[in-house]
């Protein structure tokens, strides 16, 4: 049996970047791994533009009282704008081309029109209000570097730098079984690991390519199992214990499995297993109880989805609250244990029994408690995994 430590590293040495890539369209691309070096292909602005509703005059010619005659318009969505005399003016709207030259805009509370019909300067701006070209972007400026995370401001900035598809890392092709004679019988259990399982594996950045419930038949598994093709991780809920129906666990030997662990000193979750086929697939097996199930789904994956993609797409975010009450020194085993929070504080709840779905759904987080941690003073901060704040969104 090995420590959660333990257990976390081995996954992480054993995991290798995938170099498994795709071309989607970049409306699909939100939350997805960039996998190559993007340069801009344009000049962003493309030109110099208005920043202001107003005139543009030239800046040469600029003087106060002076009146200037307005010989054209230039508008956002023109490619160009005609160049005018010292006299003239053009009437400009925000997002405008301007003409060649040294130009600067008057805005339009700045002027007024005099009884000719000309524009008269009441006063000179104390700048040019002109966004000059590529002052936003340089042709040829990296804008996407290979192995981050397209947020929905990336997304933007690439539709408007005419980027229609984009090369990210294909996803990891995930597939679920849950075992269990009683997941199968009407009326007795109704299965949720797989719920969990299915729902993680997406948040978390993963493909689900299949569900499957078994039951505790050996044979019926092994024959699923061998006919598997398109997976990069196979991920069981239950039958890893030692009983005489935990049958994953006693068919991992027939099915070219090596096991890398299969006992943790952690609470829940304490039978989680990990090991990997001849091919660079994996396995991830999960106790079959819904607490267990939960938490270790939570405690692992995590490692693989950050370690297959070679950045951390998932960021485990913490919280630090006060505990409400005194809690006892920890003992052997890493504990993982559902709180509630009270503003500022947080309190444990009394039943921490792996099988009490009703106490993880009205928790707010947990608290990690590491072997023979030292008791936890009333008051004292700790640092808490908010379920509500698990993971960055990309925006």
């Amino acid at each position: 049996m090995i420590t959660f430590d333990e257990a976390c590293n081995h996954i992480k040495n054993n995991i290798r970047t995938s170099k498994k890539n795709q071309i989607i369209e970049i409306e699909q691309s939100c939350e997805r791994i960039i996998s190559k070096d993007y340069r801009s292909n344009y000049y962003m602005p493309f030109t110099n533009l208005s920043a202001m509703d107003g005139i543009v005059v030239n800046k040469k010619s600029l003087l106060k009282n002076k009146q200037y005659e307005v010989v054209g318009e230039s508008k956002s969505g023109d490619k160009s704008a005609p160049d005018f005399k010292d006299n003239e003016c053009l009437l400009i709207f925000t997002g405008a081309p301007l003409p060649k030259g040294s130009k600067i805009i008057i805005p339009k509370e700045n002027y007024e029109y005099s009884q000719n019909k000309k524009i008269k300067i009441n006063k000179i701006p104390d700048q040019d209000y002109v966004r000059m070209k590529g002052s936003d972007i340089k042709k040829n400026d990296l804008i996407f570097k290979s192995g981050s995370v397209m947020s929905l401001r990336k997304l933007v900035l690439a539709k408007s730098l005419r980027i229609d598809k984009i090369k990210v890392i294909q996803k990891p092709r995930i597939f679920i079984v849950s075992t269990g004679d009683e997941l199968l019988k009407k009326n007795l259990i109704v299965p949720t690991n797989h719920l969990v399982v299915k729902f993680l594996s997406k948040k978390f950045g993963g493909e689900v390519v299949g569900v499957d419930i078994i039951k505790d038949n050996p044979k019926k598994l092994i024959n699923k199992i061998n006919k598997l093709k398109n997976f990069d991780i196979l991920i069981t809920t239950g039958g890893i214990s030692e009983g005489k129906y935990d049958i994953v666990k006693n068919s991992l030997d027939k099915i070219n499995i090596k096991v890398i662990f299969d006992k943790v000193l952690i609470k829940p979750g304490k039978p989680t297993t990990f090991g990997k086929f001849d091919n660079k697939k994996f396995f991830l097996g999960l106790p079959g109880n819904p607490v267990s199930c939960f938490m270790s789904m939570l405690n692992f994956f995590p490692i693989y989805i950050n370690k297959f993609y070679g950045t951390d797409i998932v960021k485990i975010n913490h919280q630090m609250l006060r505990s409400k009450n005194f809690l006892n020194k920890n003992g052997r085993l890493t504990t993982f244990q559902r709180v509630k929070r009270i503003g500022d504080k947080f309190e444990i709840f009394h039943t921490q029994d792996s099988s009490m779905q009703n106490i993880l759904s009205k928790s707010d987080g947990i608290i990690m408690r590491n072997s023979f941690d030292d008791p936890i003073k009333k008051n004292e901060q700790v640092k808490i995994l908010e379920f509500n704040n698990i993971t960055e969104n990309y925006i």
